[in-house]
This record gives C-alpha cells, sequence and structure tokens, in this order.
C-alpha cells in the first residue's frame, strides 16, 4: 500500500487557518493538491 502525503493544519480559533489555506491553494502553481 502506497503513502498518501497530506498536511494537518491546526492552531488555536482566529489565528489564520482559512487565511494560510486560501492563500495556500491559491498561489500553489503547478502543484497538484
Amino acid at each position: 500500500m502506497s503513502l498518501i502525503p497530506a498536511t494537518i493544519l491546526t492552531g488555536f480559533l482566529g489565528s489564520g487557518k482559512t487565511t494560510l489555506l486560501k492563500r495556500v491553494l491559491s498561489e500553489a502553481h503547478g502543484q497538484k493538491i
């Protein structure tokens, strides 16, 4: 069985997790997510 790379994003309420995730997804040019 092959492993699937995954990233876990954690942090306190209001620490900017959603903002970081949106930025990573919008700037991930040429990468498959």
